[in-house]
């Protein structure tokens, strides 16, 4: 069979698969992917896909139709670039990240408009990995052979990836969204197998929950916010936490500029923080030494007082540290 041949027969068929999930009355969406699936992904772009498809689909079937006369098909480029900013002005976040992957001037009219998400979670164990963007429900499931992705609107995808490598595909182009921001970010980790994954990534939020039963995982999640802009962090350590963990913590930069933030915060008064004490442990001085109070030596006091003083002011942050039995309770209040 000479070269001319064998593409005649190639494309023939090619179309011949294309009538058949026309026959069949496939979902387009659907055939495109079982007929890449079946003929390889470079076989046929999507636009002459779907051009023979609805064509088929109209009952007009036969193959040797010329397409060098029609016109050029319009495509989302076309688009006037205001019409563009106007069409993504409307879409929520969730929805403008994933747009911006389809090509570089589509991402950066996506990428001008500030990518505010008001809640983030994040859930991760050895056989599922779920995440909310919003109201918005993505899961990735391990099954035999890799996992399932399920994503809002009931899609499925079946991959061979582990369920974190699949995950990491949304979630790392998420996170390096330029300027994007967070105003809750909830981490539940419930395997340190996974986690190496999301170390890579910087997450920016403003108020962080961390969620573990393994130890010393949720500091190495913390690790992982951006420095300077965390102003609340809530650990939920489902697990026993000895004095050098809990040193280690106070002495993270996300803890010491958080606590930078509330002191430059012109409408902040006051807060309380509480720390369990499972163990029975004697952490107040531990934790006065991490603020830079001055501990007296001798029997342990049941309560410390440190004042903090704003720099460039004359105002002061009074730090009070209660030893209740069960747990620790650090009192912050702006004293002017």
């Amino acid at each position: 069979m000479n070269k001319s041949s064998a593409v005649i027969k190639n494309d023939r068929y090619l179309k011949t698969c294309i009538k058949n999930e026309v026959i069949k009355k496939i979902p387009i969406f659907d055939s495109y992917r079982k007929f890449c699936n079946k003929v390889g992904q470079d076989a046929m772009k999507y636009p002459d896909f779907e051009f023979w498809y609805y064509r088929f689909y109209h009952g007009r079937r036969d193959f040797n139709y010329d397409r060098s006369m029609d016109p050029v098909p319009k495509t989302i480029m076309d688009i006037p670039v205001k019409l563009m900013y106007k069409i993504t002005e409307n879409l929520d976040p969730v929805e403008r990240a994933y747009l911006r992957s389809m090509n570089k001037s589509i991402k950066d009219i996506a990428d001008s408009h500030a990518p505010i998400f008001d809640s983030i979670k994040i859930f991760v164990s050895d056989d599922l990995l779920y995440w909310h963007l919003n109201d918005k429900l993505f899961a990735c499931l391990k099954t035999a052979n890799g996992c399932e992705f399920h994503a809002p609107k009931g899609s499925v995808i079946k991959s061979d990836k582990s369920i974190m490598n699949k995950s990491l595909e949304y979630l790392v182009p998420l996170f390096k969204i330029p300027n994007i921001q967070v105003n809750h970010l909830s981490l539940s980790f419930y395997d340190e197998s996974v986690l190496d994954g999301f170390l890579s990534t910087q997450f920016h939020a403003k108020s962080v929950k961390i969620s573990t039963t393994i130890k010393t995982l949720s500091l190495r999640l913390l690790s992982a916010m951006t420095p300077g802009q965390v102003e609340s962090i809530y650990m939920e350590s489902l697990h026993t936490i000895d004095g050098e963990i809990v040193l280690r913590y106070y002495e993270t930069e996300q803890f010491k500029q958080a606590k930078h933030i509330i002191s430059t915060f012109n409408q902040f008064e006051s807060c309380e923080l509480i720390r369990d004490n499972i163990r029975g442990e004697a952490l107040n001085r531990t934790i006065g030494l991490a603020l830079g109070a001055e501990i007296p030596f001798g029997p342990l006091w049941k309560t410390i007082t440190h004042r903090y003083q704003i720099p460039k002011s004359n105002e002061f942050l009074e730090f009070t540290i209660e030893d209740k039995g069960r747990n620790y309770s650090i009192k912050i209040f702006k004293i002017r």
